[in-house]
């Protein structure tokens, strides 16, 4: 890209002129870029010569340094050039700038010759003078330092005190030192970070652990006690079923055994009644014959009309004898007696009551009446007959 001159055109030609006018070849300016772009300005001023200027470049930036040189005191003055380079710059913008230099000598008029510099040797005073004494038209024999010395201007005796030049950038080495502190210290906060955030993480990982296992705990307990109620419902609702049931059954049984034995007492009770009342008319007779031949039709009539109304009250008597049985409960109707028949007992069961009969395992239970899918009749080894659980026993 070309070096842009014309932004700070006044301004440049302005020192360039004082360093052209300088008596005693002793003013200097340097000029640089504004940040990054191609725009040059005037950094910095002196009126220290050339050793001064030598030392007021900057490591880390892109300079130009101009200044006069006198070969001896009749010789002409000759203006250099220094294009500094620091060691600092990166590759890329020192290719971007080569041509600069020479683009800065055709604009200011009057540089002799252009000194690329990239630290301080390259710039030592007798550095200069042996590039300035190649120049054409240059007769004169390079001369040391020392006569250089004589020839110069005595410079006013007074302090050795040097301004702080705040433009100036500490060295490479410092730089370094500086960023890998940096470095260091940024790499110290992120583990600190990271291990805050560990702990962090992991107490809220035993809080959230510890958080689960007392609401495992406290389901599990509720779970328990939930099985507990049941477990007792439940068998609390099967006693009252199995109480249900054996009264079922019992009762059944008591209306079973029960019922012949009212009909046949109606039977007997009403017999003498009708004897009686037979005897009653046969012992009032009469004395004539023919009267006693109509008493006897009469009683044998009403004889007869006993007995059919007896015989009524007998059928009348089965009859509710068979409703009765057809209203026992199906399980009673559907069990057929199996007389005769023997089991083995499985288990101990021990009686509720006095209806039912104790056994041990091994028990063989005789008479045996399955009298009901759930529960049956028989006789036990102590000679006890009663009702037991059929899932107690094996059929033998």
């Amino acid at each position: 890209m070309m070096l842009n001159v014309l932004t700070h055109q006044k301004d440049i030609l302005s020192a360039y002129d004082i360093v052209l006018k300088s008596p005693g070849c002793d003013n200097w300016i340097i000029l640089e870029y504004e940040s990054n772009s191609n725009i040059i300005k005037v950094a910095d001023t002196g009126d220290g010569g050339m050793e001064e200027l030598s030392r007021s470049f900057a490591a880390g930036k892109l300079q130009y340094g101009i200044g006069a040189v006198k070969l001896s005191a009749s010789a002409s003055a000759k203006v250099v050039l220094i294009q500094w380079q620091g060691e600092g710059v990166p590759s890329s913008r020192l290719v971007a700038t080569t041509n600069h230099g020479t683009e800065l000598k055709r604009f200011l008029r009057g540089v002799h010759v252009i000194l690329i510099a990239r630290n301080e040797e390259d710039v030592d005073m007798e550095s200069i003078l042996r590039v300035v004494s190649r120049l054409p038209g240059v007769s004169e024999a390079v001369p040391t330092l020392t006569e250089i010395s004589e020839f110069s201007h005595s410079e006013a005796i007074g302090t050795t005190y040097h301004p702080v030049k705040p433009k100036n950038e500490i060295d490479t080495n410092s730089r370094e030192n500086f960023w890998k502190e940096v470095r260091a210290q940024e790499i110290s906060r992120i583990a600190e970070e990271r291990k805050r955030e560990k702990e962090k993480n992991e107490i809220a990982l035993r809080e959230r652990n510890e958080l689960s296992e007392k609401i495992c705990a406290q389901l599990c307990s509720e779970e328990e006690t939930k099985k507990a109620n049941e477990s007792s419902s439940t068998t609390a609702y099967g006693k009252i079923i199995r109480a249900n049931d054996l009264l079922r059954v019992k009762k059944a049984l008591f209306e079973e055994s029960d019922k012949p034995q009212q009909c046949i007492t109606e039977y007997h009770k009403m017999q003498p009644m009708t004897i009686e009342r037979t005897t009653k008319k046969q012992s009032s007779g009469c004395i004539s014959t023919n009267e006693d031949n109509a008493d006897i039709r009469q009683q044998e009539i009403e004889v007869n009309g006993s007995i059919t109304y007896q015989t009524n009250r007998i059928f009348t008597q089965e009859d509710t004898l068979k409703k009765a049985e057809s209203e026992v409960t199906p399980a009673m109707k559907d069990a057929k007696p199996s007389h005769g028949v023997r089991v083995i007992a499985l288990w101990d069961y021990q009686a509720a009551d006095e209806t039912e009969i104790s056994f041990n395992p091994d028990d063989v239970i005789t008479e045996v009446d399955q009298i009901d899918e759930g529960w049956w009749r028989g006789r036990a080894p102590d000679g006890h007959y009663g009702l037991f659980p059929s899932n107690y026993v094996s059929l033998l």
